[in-house]
Order: C-alpha cells, then sequence, then structure tokens
C-alpha cells in the first residue's frame, strides 16, 4: 500500500525531477519507493511503524543501498516520520542530493567567526537532518551578518570507538535550499589552524550521504559500521527515538523494578517498543 507520505514525497520529486518512476523494482529486485533511471538516482520511504525488525531484517536498508551503489545509483532511504516532522530539511537535503540546490553563495566571500553552542544548536535544528546534536565548539559563515553555514565540535564519545581522539566534527549544515561552496573547507581549515596535531574523527550517515564531502575536506576513509538502531512504538507515536532513551536504567524507571532482571532487549519488545535499523555510517579521521 502506498502512504501518504510516499505519495507527497513522489509529488515532490516528480515536481523537480523528469522521468520519476514509482515503486521501481527493475532495478535491483527489490521495490524501490522512487527511481530516476536517467539520473541514476533512487529513494526508498520507510515506515517507522511497519519497518521495525518485527517484519524486515537488521541489514535490509544496508543491502539495498549496496545494491544500487554497485549499479551507480545513489540511494536516499527516509522515514516518514523525519519528512512529516523536518518536511522541509528533507526537500533541501534531496534537493543538494540531486544537484538542484537553488540559491548560491561562495564561502570566500563570507566572514567567519566562533559562535555559542545555544546559537550553533538553534541553527542546526532548523537545518540539519539529525537536529542540535552536542556541541563544545561551533563556527560559523556569515553573509550580511547573518549566518548562513555552521559546523559543531564535540568530545568524542566511548560509544563510537572513538576514545581515542580528541574531537568530533559533529554537525556541518548551510541555510535551506543553498549551496555554499567551500563553506565545509573554509570553516575546518579555521578550526584546524587552531588544533594543529590533534585527532579528529567523524561519521557520515549512509541514508542521506556517501562521504565524499569527508573526503574532499581532507578525512582518510575508516570503515562502515554495522547498521545501527533506533526504537518506535506507541509509546513513541510511532517516530524514531535514539536508543539512549531506552536504556536499561531509563527503562526500569519507566515500566517499574520487576524489569531489572531482563535486558534491555527483552523489556522493550515485551512492552511493544521495536528497534528499527538505518543503513550504517562510514568513519572518517584526521590528524589535523
Amino acid at each position: 500500500m502506498i502512504s501518504d507520505v510516499e505519495s507527497d514525497i513522489y509529488n515532490f520529486v516528480s515536481g523537480i525531477m523528469k522521468n520519476a518512476k514509482r515503486n521501481d523494482n527493475i532495478l535491483i529486485g527489490d521495490m524501490l519507493s522512487i527511481v530516476i533511471h536517467e539520473n541514476k538516482y533512487a529513494i526508498d520511504v520507510c515506515s517507522a511503524r511497519h519497518k521495525t525488525e518485527k517484519r524486515i531484517d537488521k541489514f535490509t536498508h544496508k543491502k539495498k543501498l549496496d545494491k544500487c551503489t554497485s549499479m551507480g545509483y545513489r540511494l536516499l532511504t527516509v522515514y516518514d516520520d523525519e519528512w512529516i516532522d523536518k518536511k522541509e530539511i528533507c526537500k533541501s537535503r534531496i534537493k543538494h542530493c540531486f544537484g538542484i540546490t537553488n540559491n548560491k553563495i561562495g564561502a570566500r566571500v563570507c566572514a567567519i567567526s566562533e559562535i555559542t553552542n545555544s546559537e550553533a544548536m538553534k541553527f542546526c535544528e532548523k537545518n540539519h537532518i539529525q537536529g542540535r546534536g552536542q556541541s563544545h565548539y561551533a563556527l560559523a559563515l556569515y553573509k550580511n551578518g547573518d549566518i548562513i553555514s555552521v559546523m559543531t565540535f564535540s568530545k568524542p564519545s566511548v560509544s563510537k570507538n572513538s576514545s581515542n581522539y580528541e574531537w568530533e566534527l559533529n554537525r556541518f549544515c548551510s541555510l535551506l535550499d543553498y549551496s555554499i561552496p567551500g563553506a565545509a573547507n573554509r570553516l575546518l581549515s579555521f578550526f584546524k589552524s587552531k588544533n594543529k596535531g590533534k585527532k579528529m574523527v567523524t561519521f557520515s550517515d549512509l541514508r542521506w550521504g556517501n562521504g565524499n564531502v569527508y573526503e574532499k575536506m581532507g578525512f582518510t576513509y575508516q570503515y562502515v559500521t554495522d547498521p545501527n538502531y533506533y526504537y518506535s512504538g506507541e509509546i513513541t507515536n510511532w517516530k524514531r527515538k535514539h536508543r539512549f532513551n531506552f536504556t536499561k536504567g531509563k527503562l526500569v524507571r519507566l515500566f517499574g523494578e520487576k524489569c531489572k532482571t531482563s535486558t534491555e532487549f527483552e523489556i522493550t519488545d515485551n512492552n511493544g517498543i521495536n528497534r528499527i535499523w538505518d543503513c550504517g555510517h562510514m568513519k572518517f579521521s584526521m590528524i589535523m
């Protein structure tokens, strides 16, 4: 059954790209929501309610991505909850991936300066698909006094196996529907000038990116992580929530002491909270 979100995304894509086809299984043998064969783009629209691990394999989305990549197609994997909650960000990301962003400003004509973490988080919340994130240091590009691009840096997370690095490039984004050539390099160069010799790591979400921007900035590719999971269920209103919202301790507080002897997965499984998997991430590193 075609969802309202899938129809909405198709209507948007068909309005900006000619010859977009729906429900195409010719490419990889598996159904893809939208394919533009002439430009070798594809979009897989997924339900945060119906694409949990109760229904599909952990590696389903990654396998589709790998199949498309092997055939020279760029696949975007979009969840319905992010289209509903962050539609304008999704539209901007899709257009950027398709190379048809409307507005363009060269980074060389912009001013650069450090900004507060609160300013950075506010900008990322409006312009980054993953929201504000964590930040210990943030930089911005300005045009006519307005912030047009932001890059944030945080202390690496042990959970990401990055404890041997001093910094993680956590977020990079620009104003919606804007392309700012050179923005990433300029912001990173400024940061590197103040952190010479230190090690940094960053990750590219394979649902949306292919890591090209990081390689162009001088990062070295390390490896692709296994798919990671979020949680979705009636308790989340069928929207994906980060797994850190459902750690063992939080689940025990939520569902009672009777859960203490159970694992995180057992507690969530018994309470209708299902794991939902992404495509994994590419890990990059550099010595500044």
